[in-house]
């Protein structure tokens, strides 16, 4: 059976053949059932997993029962107090002739890692909106115009210089906090700020020019309707074949 770790919730056994499983305690506690009172069984195990999620876990698992080795199954589910999990089954089909005839595995709980991100990503984004909001004030100010031109004027200086809003944003914050005078005015602070950024100029080259080449079409002697005249030239041709034939000299006639 592989092996546990520290993040395990719990363990599980399957007998294919007659369908009778085995659960560790902690696997008991997170379906909020009773070991001696409740029966567990695969239907039991996917039953707690969110709608969308519960065919889809319940078919890949039992593909990775019927193929053998080792296989993993990631779902979603809603223990007893209402909390959803973020779980992730880990196991291995396995049997004594080759054929599989038992699944053991264990189950992780990886909700704590997946919530860690998102408060992180949350956490960013709100500072980031944060500052942006603050810079939408000092362009409000500078410039004496309203919120939405505010923005509009930020993100046209990130377009231009191809710098994230929220970047631009700090910087203009940075620039106002350290970089100024006491008696500057907010608009020749905003004008100072706007001639740090750098510009990339467009890159204006013009292609090079390549002469096209020029092949000589390849002259094909058109074909002579039957019982019409040869022609001078035919008439030569067959003169160098009838020579060269005869280990004479080619002539042409001209």
């Amino acid at each position: 059976m592989p092996g546990t770790s520290a993040d395990a919730v719990g363990t599980f056994d399957l007998d294919l053949a007659t369908g009778q499983m085995t659960w560790s305690q902690l696997l008991y506690d997170l379906h909020g059932l009773v070991p001696e009172v409740d029966e567990p069984t695969p239907t039991v195990l996917f039953d707690s997993v969110v709608g969308e999620d519960r065919e889809r876990a319940r078919a890949q698992f039992h593909r990775g029962a019927q193929a053998g080795g080792l296989f993993s199954v990631r779902y979603q589910m809603v223990d007893r107090q209402g909390h959803t999990h973020e779980l992730v089954i880990a196991a291995e089909a396995w049997g004594m002739e080759g054929d599989a005839s038992y699944v053991s595995g264990f189950v992780l709980d990886v909700t704590r890692p997946l919530e860690d991100h998102m408060n992180q990503a949350v956490a960013a984004s709100a500072q980031h909106r944060a500052v942006i909001e603050q810079a939408k004030g000092v362009v409000m100010l500078a410039l004496r115009v309203p919120e939405d031109a505010a923005f509009r004027a930020l993100r046209g200086l990130s377009n231009t210089h191809n710098v994230r809003l929220a970047s631009l944003a700090e910087q203009l914050i940075e620039h106002v906090s350290t970089g100024s005078p006491t008696d500057s005015t907010p608009a020749e602070v905003f004008l100072r700020f706007m001639d740090s950024l750098e510009y990339t100029e467009p890159d204006c080259t013009e292609p090079k020019y390549t002469e096209p080449k020029y092949t000589e079409p390849e002259y094909t002697e058109p074909r002579r309707p039957a019982g019409s005249p040869p022609t001078q030239r035919s008439v030569a041709e067959a003169e160098d074949k009838r020579s060269v034939g005869q280990g004479g000299a080619a002539t042409t006639l001209r």
